[in-house]
């Protein structure tokens, strides 16, 4: 029989023998958190693209209204049948209140017309500044078209005042007679005139405008006299008012006056 030794370990009094757990590593939950943090990751990246997307499709939207706008804008002003730059005097100033709200209703339409907040903040943007482009040509243009319409019908008036004071030829030697008044009602139009046009009362340029009145006047007055067979009274008036008769006429009045 084969007696084997047996090993014998001494223990040391107090003394314990330390045993070293294995380590386990939880590789499953190791590729989870890998795994949500890939997803997280590529979750931020769909995000962000779809952001893009959505930024890129309201710039385009915003700037496809702005388009329209500039296109609408352009007719408003300058259509050559219906824009209203085309139009002068009076029909400028009929037609202002219609075209201001044309223009606000033609960008109300466009906002209107946007999907979502962002395009139309966009839009109302590019809109005020051609808004206020349009508003100012617009408002510019019916001052000067008021100006025109203004001075045409003083011109206007001047030209009724002679007729009126052709009329009551008549009465020209009376001093507050019918002849008299439509005179003055005529001169106070072409004084008008003048102020409108910027024209200084000591300037050559008044003195003219104020001859050119006083001239048609006075040589219908002779020419009528005339043709009534008036002619010592044309040669009395012309003598009164020579001097407000444009002396390069002074020949051929004082020949139509001697002939007659």
């Amino acid at each position: 029989m084969i007696v084997y030794d047996e090993p014998r370990v001494a223990l040391q009094p107090g003394s314990t023998p330390t045993v070293q757990a294995p380590v386990v590593h939880n590789y499953a939950g190791e590729q989870m958190l890998q795994g949500g943090a890939a997803l997280t990751k590529a979750g931020v990246a769909v995000s962000t693209a779809a952001a893009e997307l959505q930024d890129a499709v309201d710039t385009a939207a915003a700037k496809e209204a702005d388009n329209k706008l500039a296109d609408t804008i352009r007719g408003v002003l300058y259509d050559p049948d219906n824009g209203y730059l085309q139009k002068s005097n009076k029909d400028a100033l009929t037609a202002l209140d219609a075209t201001r709200k044309g223009l606000e209703s033609a960008i109300s339409s466009l906002s209107s017309g946007l999907t979502n907040d962002r395009q139309r903040e966009m839009f109302m943007r590019a809109a005020g500044a051609r808004r206020q482009s349009a508003l100012t040509q617009i408002d510019g243009h019916a001052a000067n078209q008021a100006k025109a319409y203004n001075m045409n019908e003083a011109k206007s008036r001047a030209d009724n005042a002679i007729k009126d004071a052709l009329a009551n030829g008549a009465s020209w030697r009376e001093r507050d007679g019918m002849f008299a008044k439509s005179k003055l009602l005529g001169a106070t139009e072409i004084d008008a005139l003048a102020g409108q046009a910027g024209i200084a009362r000591d300037s050559e340029q008044y003195k003219a405008l104020v001859q050119e009145y006083t001239t048609k006047l006075h040589t219908g007055m002779i020419d009528q006299m005339l043709a009534t067979d008036q002619a010592k009274n044309a040669e009395e008036y012309f003598k009164a008012y020579r001097g407000e008769i444009n002396p390069e006429l002074y020949d051929e009045v004082t020949n139509k006056v001697g002939n007659a």
